[in-house]
């Protein structure tokens, strides 16, 4: 999985406490950073945050579907608003969680939910707990 926020306190929280359970993460601080870690590597999940400095998720999320379109996406957000959500969906995101998370379960608890349709649609998705794709993180 790739983490994409601009809040390093966050990233931290949500890193660490997947991490524990075995899931691998890998991380970035600003959308640019982001897409250039997606174009290095295979990830099977990105997370990223909906409003940050230098570019929106919304904008990661277009050119990250052009560069791996096979990638699925969850946004999160401290402007959680419907309209947000629902464009956040038309750009292809997977789910839409709002800040504050209380836990990594909220983003493990996503994964779950979004594995269960793939299974359900014969197409298997590979496991969350190599979300990070061929990474070293």
């Amino acid at each position: 999985m790739l983490l994409i926020d601009d809040d390093r306190l966050l990233r931290m929280f949500l890193r660490d406490g997947l991490r524990a359970e075995g899931y691998l993460i890998d991380e970035a601080g600003t959308g640019k950073e982001g897409l250039t870690k997606l174009a290095a590597a295979d990830f099977s999940l990105v997370v990223t945050d909906l409003r940050m400095p230098d570019m929106s998720g919304l904008d990661v999320i277009r050119e990250g579907k052009r560069l791996k379109p096979e990638t699925k996406w969850i946004i999160i957000t401290a402007y959680g608003t419907i309209a947000n959500a629902v464009e956040a969906m038309k750009e292809g995101a997977s789910d839409y969680l709002t800040k504050p998370l209380s836990s990594p379960d909220e983003l493990r608890r996503s994964w779950d939910v979004y594995s269960e349709k793939w299974k359900r649609s014969k197409r298997s998705p590979s496991s969350p707990k190599n979300w990070a794709g061929n990474t070293t993180a």
